[in-house]
This record gives C-alpha cells, structure tokens and sequence, in this order.
C-alpha cells in the first residue's frame, strides 16, 4: 500500500461528483413522480428509484436532462 498520497486526482473528483448528481437527481425524480401519483407508498418508491438510475447511468451527461 502507498504510506503517501498526494488526495483525488481530477478526474476522480470529477467522477465523484458526477455519481452525487445523479444520486440527487434519481431521489427528487423519485419523489416528483410518487407525489404526482397520489399514492405515495414506500413500495413505489422502491420500483421507481433503480429504473430511474439506470436511465441516468445509460446517459452521458446527466446536466442534459435536469
């Protein structure tokens, strides 16, 4: 193991935040979507929040679609 490191290099940084916005994106999409469905149940949520992050994973720039 490396005793020594010099933090995150750019890209990683980048790649970090990026896995954040989605994450955010896919929770507020998740709520949006249950609210508007009027039923609200924690089992909606469960089904809606994977499809939804495998869209945003199959995307390649999430700022597109916000």
């Amino acid at each position: 193991m490396i005793k020594e490191t010099e933090g995150l290099i750019k890209a990683g940084l980048a790649r970090i935040n990026q896995s954040n916005e989605a994450f955010v994106y896919c929770m507020l999409g998740v709520q949006v979507n249950v609210r508007s469905s009027n039923s609200g149940s924690s089992n909606e949520v469960r089904t809606e929040f994977p499809v939804l992050m495998e869209d945003v994973i199959k995307q390649t720039d999430i700022s597109k679609s916000i």
